[in-house]
């Protein structure tokens, strides 16, 4: 069949068959269109041949070239810019090679660039009217606030009329307080707003001015000055917590002067019952506020042994170790050594940090019989003798079969000092049993500006006050005293406060009374010899809730109003609602002293226990200045508070605040 002629003659045997004229001949053109049918794809169609011009659109294919309209090569313009792509094939612009389906949109160009009319050139995603192609642009198309014609809000961290300025937490004044919240996105300072941003002396961080009608620190209560009515613990501006169980941190607290030199006042903290009954004396440098754990204090002293009671009482002690030392802190152990209860007093110095065992203290007092439980009390008198060298008072109620001793002591000091070569003794009256020493304290109360000491002998309910100048030696009973306060009821002299009320330049005197209704009494500049409390006292101070007074504290804590006078403070923790196992404990705060019989429900300022069995009020007293603004602060603990575990204890300072 590859023959030509053979397929020549079975093609005119066919036509033959056929006869002349028929479609199916191939070499004759039955539709008389030019193309014998042979060629023709439609013999019997004279408009569609080879050679016809194909109808792009008629869906026929018109020149027998096997491809019908835009299959067909014949449909198809010129690809006039090289780019791959005709105007049949979609190019939108044949004359720019820059504009096809196959490329991605340009904005902002004024073209289609990829031939598509639903891609926008000049796009508006946030429909809010502008376009990144406008001028000037829409500099955040995706935030309708944002746009040239926007107006600027400030605090939200946008530019929102497109200016460039993305600054919007204004400070007019140039405080350093801006008008936004902490949780707004412009915030630049993280604190509340400044509240009046065209005065500089007025922002969240100042200091509110008593009486000038301004709202000084922003918080909504202009002139809101002075401590509210009442108070729960919780509310303390300083929270200091103990660290195990049955620490009993707050047993005693002391304020010990600025140690670091910061311009913040700095505490001692005893904590009696810390490792095992041995006693701990915890250190914090001020500023303090917060929730402050003893975990973490700047120094830690531990008691030698176990049972100890180190930190049942701290004082203050200045420059008695010596110069080129201190400040010094002195601490009361007196169940040491292990319960023997001859007790001892420590010398540590206050300017150290880390942890240390109170064996290697700057000083070690040590009380000379079994039972005198020397350390009971201490205190800080200052310089008695006149040789710019602190000295030190150390009470052992034990001695004597609990007559009692109080050891006056001359510094420097340095090494162990066996008590019974002190040059000063103060005795309790023979066969009195009157525990002489259980409370120690100093003051003016002459007001002649030499030191005098109060000794405190609560089992016969009296106050001993030997004014100054003191004696630099011999022993010396305390029916020589030139004052005795005595209570005449339950075990007064427990606790004492020393301080000027009245700013006469006079001392005045807050005795602490234990096992009775009455807890306090108030006395103005004692006399010589004996006063009275209950005919001769200025004021009494009866408990609030059905229960006695009983291991209380009391202190004029310093001038917490800066009013010029000095405050009574007074603690009783076995205050409870309506019986004794309640007994979260409460303080009471008197701003002006009263006088006659007064109830602890008409202080000034009350604040009551966190919890029950908590016994807020064990110890009170004068904080210093823990926050350094120039107004003493106050400390009321709680060495039984609960918040990490059962008595850890728990001290609450609160900073002064000065009133109207």
């Amino acid at each position: 069949m590859d023959d030509p002629r053979v397929a020549i003659l079975l093609a005119l045997a066919l036509a033959l068959l056929a006869g002349p004229g028929c479609p199916e001949d191939p070499l004759y053109d039955f539709d008389g269109d030019g193309s014998v049918n042979g060629e023709d794809c439609a013999p019997e169609d004279p408009d569609i041949y080879p050679g016809q011009t194909e109808d792009c659109e008629d869906g026929i294919d018109n020149d027998c070239d096997g491809d019908v309209d835009g299959g067909d090569g014949d449909c198809f313009s010129p690809d006039n810019d090289g780019d791959g792509w005709t105007v049949e094939m979609g190019d939108c612009d044949d004359t720019d090679a820059t504009i096809n389906p196959d490329r991605p949109e340009e904005i902002c160009d004024g073209d289609d660039n990829d031939c598509d009319p639903q891609t926008p050139d000049e796009p508006d995603e946030d429909s809010d009217g502008y376009s990144v192609c406008d001028s000037p642009p829409d500099c955040d198309d995706e935030e309708p606030a944002v746009n040239p014609g926007g107006s600027e809000a400030i605090c939200d961290g946008l530019d929102n009329d497109c200016d460039g300025d993305t600054a919007d937490a204004p400070d007019g004044d140039g405080d350093g307080y801006d008008l936004c919240f902490p949780a707004d996105a412009g915030d630049t300072d993280g604190e509340e707003p400044d509240c009046q941003d065209d005065d500089a002396a007025v922002h969240p961080g100042a200091a509110e001015v008593c009486g000038d009608g301004v709202d000084n620190d922003c918080d909504g209560t202009p002139n809101q000055c002075g401590f509210l009515p009442t108070y729960s613990l919780g509310d303390a501006d300083a929270i200091i917590t103990g660290e195990w169980e049955w620490d009993y941190a707050g047993t005693a607290v002391s304020a010990i002067g600025d140690v670091d030199s910061d311009g913040f006042g700095d505490l001692a903290v005893g904590a009696r019952g810390a490792g095992g009954g041995a006693g701990a004396v915890y250190l914090l440098r001020g500023p303090l506020s917060g929730t402050v754990s003893l975990s973490y204090p700047a120094a830690r002293f531990d008691g030698e042994n176990y049972d100890d009671y180190a930190g049942v009482a701290l004082a203050p002690a200045g420059n008695a170790g010596g110069a080129g030392a201190g400040p010094f802190v002195l601490v009361g152990a007196r169940q040491w050594p292990q319960a023997n209860c001859r007790g001892a007093a420590y010398l540590i110095d206050g300017s150290v940090t880390g942890a240390h065992s109170l064996s290697g203290a700057t000083a070690r007092f040590l009380g000379e019989a079994s039972l005198e439980y020397a350390g009971y009390a201490v205190a800080g008198p200052g310089d008695v003798d006149g040789d710019t060298v602190d000295d030190v008072l150390i009470g052992a109620p034990g001695a004597n079969d609990s007559d009692g001793l109080v050891y006056l002591l001359h510094g420097p000091f340095a090494g162990d000092i066996d008590l019974n070569t002190a040059l000063v003794l103060f005795e309790g009256l023979a066969g009195q049993g009157e525990a002489l020493g259980d409370n120690l304290s100093s003051g003016d109360v002459g007001g002649d500006a030499a030191t005098d000491i109060l000794l405190g002998a609560p089992w016969q309910g009296r106050v001993y006050v030997f004014h100054g100048p003191l004696p630099v030696q011999g022993v010396h009973s305390v029916s020589s005293a030139q004052s005795v306060l005595d209570s005449g009821v339950g075990s007064a002299g427990e606790s004492v406060g020393v301080g000027d009320i009245d700013a006469d330049g006079d001392d005045d005197v807050l005795v602490g009374v234990e096992f009775d209704a009455t807890g306090a009494f108030l006395i103005r500049d004692p006399t010589t010899g004996q006063n009275l409390l209950e005919n001769d006292g200025e004021a009494s101070f009866l408990a609030e809730g059905p229960e006695d007074f009983q291991n209380g504290s009391v202190a004029i804590p310093g001038d917490l109003d800066a009013d010029g006078n000095d405050d009574l403070l007074i603690g009783h923790p076995q205050f409870a609602i309506t019986k004794m196992t309640d007994v979260p404990g409460a303080a009471y705060l008197f701003l002006t002293p009263p006088s006659g019989a007064t109830s602890l429900a008409d202080a000034d300022v009350r604040f009551y226990g966190e919890q029950n069995q908590d016994q807020a009020g064990s110890t009170v007293g004068g904080a210093g200045d823990v926050n350094g603004d120039g107004v003493d602060d106050l400390f009321v603990a709680a060495e039984c508070g609960q918040n990490t575990g059962d008595c850890a204890g728990t001290v609450y300072v609160f900073y002064g605040r000065p009133g109207l």
